[in-house]
C-alpha cells in the first residue's frame, strides 16, 4: 500500500466532517488510507471498524473536492447501512469473517477474489447515494459531486454495473439533488485540496 500522510490526514479530515451527520459514525475513530492493485478495479472499500481504504488511481482522476467528499461519502453509507456484513451474509462467509479482523484477513488473503463482496447491489447503491448526499449537504460540500463521482467510476469501471444501472443511479442522484435547497458557497475545491493535488499525481 501506498502512503501519503499529508493526504490522509486530509482525507481523515474530510471524512470526520462527513460523518458528523451520523451519530454512530462520528463517535467512532476513523481510519482513512490510500491503496493501490494494479491486478484490481480502482474501487474505494470500507471495512469494519471504521477504515476506508482510497484508492490511489481514482484520486489521481478525481478533479474537484467535492468529487472527493462524495467518494467518501458513499464509504461512509455503505458503513452504515452495513452493507459489506449483508453481502457476506449471502455469500454465506464465517461469523469469524464478519468481524473486523476476519474482514481485514480476508481483504489480504483472498486477492484475487476479495472485490466481488464490494460488488453491492444497486439499491444499495442507490441508499448509500441518497445518505452520502445528504451528509454532503450537511458538511458544505457541494452534493452535485455525486454525479461527477458516478460518471468517474463507470469511466474507470471502478464499480461493475450495466449502463441501464448507471442510469438509474444518475437519476436518482438527480432526484436527490432536486429535493435539497442550493448551498450558499458550497466547497468545490478548496486552496488545500488544490495544493494537495500535486500530492495526488505522485502517488
Amino acid at each position: 500500500m501506498k502512503r501519503d500522510l499529508e493526504l490522509e490526514v486530509f482525507l481523515r479530515t474530510t471524512a470526520a466532517k462527513l460523518a458528523s451527520g451520523s451519530k454512530e459514525l462520528s463517535e467512532s475513530p476513523l481510519g482513512v488510507f490510500l491503496w493501490s492493485n494494479r491486478d484490481a478495479p480502482p474501487r474505494n472499500i470500507a471495512l469494519p471498524g471504521n477504515r476506508i481504504y482510497i484508492h490511489t488511481q481514482w484520486l489521481k482522476n478525481t478533479e474537484f473536492e467535492s468529487e472527493m467528499a462524495a467518494g467518501l461519502a458513499l464509504q461512509l453509507a455503505h458503513l452504515h447501512y452495513r452493507h459489506l456484513l449483508s453481502r457476506l451474509d449471502d455469500t454465506s462467509k464465517t461469523t469469524e469473517t464478519h468481524s473486523s479482523g476476519g474482514a481485514v484477513k480476508k481483504f489480504h488473503e483472498d486477492e484475487a477474489t476479495w472485490h466481488r463482496f464490494f460488488d453491492f447491489s444497486l439499491d444499495q447503491r442507490m441508499e448509500a447515494s441518497e445518505k452520502a448526499i445528504e451528509w454532503m449537504y450537511q458538511a458544505g460540500y457541494d452534493p452535485r459531486g455525486m454525479v461527477a463521482y458516478w460518471t468517474r467510476c463507470k469511466d474507470l469501471a471502478e464499480t461493475p454495473g450495466t449502463a441501464a444501472e448507471y442510469e438509474k443511479l444518475l437519476a436518482v442522484v438527480y432526484r436527490t439533488l432536486a429535493r435539497v435547497a442550493p448551498i450558499r458557497n458550497p466547497i468545490v475545491k478548496s486552496t488545500t485540496f488544490t495544493v494537495l493535488q500535486r500530492n495526488m499525481q505522485r502517488l
